[in-house]
C-alpha cells in the first residue's frame, strides 16, 4: 500500500512485523538498507534511509526504529501515477 510507514519484517517471515518507522507524511517512494562490516550501531542491525513524497529524505536505526536524521530535499516528490501522467505524449 501507499502510505506513509515502513513496515520492519525479517525474511522469509514478512508477515511478522517487528515494528515500523514512522515520520514521513505522503507515502514512502524507496527505502534503502545501509550496513558497513563491524559499523552497524548497535552490532546486529543496520541503518536505513527512506525518501517519500512529503519531499524527505530519512535516517533510521532499525533496531530501534528511531529516526536519526530529516533532510528536506526541497520539493514534494512525485508519485509513480503523478510521474506517468506528467510524461510527454
Amino acid at each position: 500500500d501507499r502510505d506513509e510507514k515502513v513496515r520492519i519484517s525479517n525474511w522469509p517471515d514478512t508477515a511478522i512485523i517487528e515494528g515500523f518507522l514512522l515520520g514521513h507524511e505522503d507515502f514512502v517512494g524507496s527505502v534503502a538498507i545501509i550496513s558497513a562490516p563491524g559499523r552497524s550501531v548497535d552490532g546486529t542491525r543496520p541503518w536505513a534511509v527512506s525518501v517519500g513524497g512529503d519531499g524527505t529524505l530519512r535516517l533510521w536505526h532499525l533496531s530501534s526504529a528511531a529516526l536519526l536524521a530529516t533532510v528536506a530535499l526541497g520539493g514534494h516528490l512525485a508519485g509513480a501515477d503523478d510521474a506517468a501522467s506528467e510524461a510527454p505524449a
